[in-house]
């Protein structure tokens, strides 16, 4: 099937998540841990790491969901932990996202619009932080603020 085919095929990312699909933690898990993996990050102290676990869920997305739909409000970050999405941009294949990648921050940041359509290619572990947590994060976490300060300017330096 091609990433076009999926995109007209695929059923829309849920706006309410059932617990069914979240990934469960229990207290005590490894999930910090998990999170100081992810490039974006790794400056985060283990405090600054167990705020963003509290104000995060971790989703199984089957493959063939569209998680952002381009010109949609941005209302999420997304960190993949598993699996691989496609990314799309005016129908046409734009880049493929994998574990430790993320989308969402820019358009978060910027307070605007997808620019893009992400669809999971196969099942997916994503870290998902909703538009308000993510908002809070930038402002209470140093290290947060600079990692996506850096990830826009590698995105700018990049086109």
């Amino acid at each position: 099937m091609t990433m076009q085919a999926l995109h007209e095929s695929a059923a829309p990312f849920p706006a309410r998540r059932s617990r069914a699909s979240r990934v469960r933690r229990r207290a005590g898990d490894p999930f910090p841990h998990v999170l100081s993996q992810l490039p974006l990050f790794r400056a985060c102290t283990a405090r600054e790491l167990k705020i963003v676990a509290r104000h995060s869920i971790v989703l199984r997305v089957p493959a063939g969901r569209v998680m952002v739909r381009e010109g949609d409000a941005s209302r999420e970050f997304l960190a993949i932990l598993a699996g691989h999405a496609g990314v799309t941009q005016v129908g046409l294949p734009s880049r493929l996202l994998g574990p430790n990648e993320w989308h969402g921050e820019v358009d978060l940041f910027a307070r605007s619009e997808s620019a893009v359509t992400v669809t999971t290619l196969t099942d997916l572990d994503v870290l998902v932080v909703e538009r308000r947590e993510f908002q809070g994060l930038i402002d209470a976490i140093p290290g947060f603020r600079h990692q996506i300060i850096a990830s826009l300017a590698r995105q700018i330096r990049s086109k």
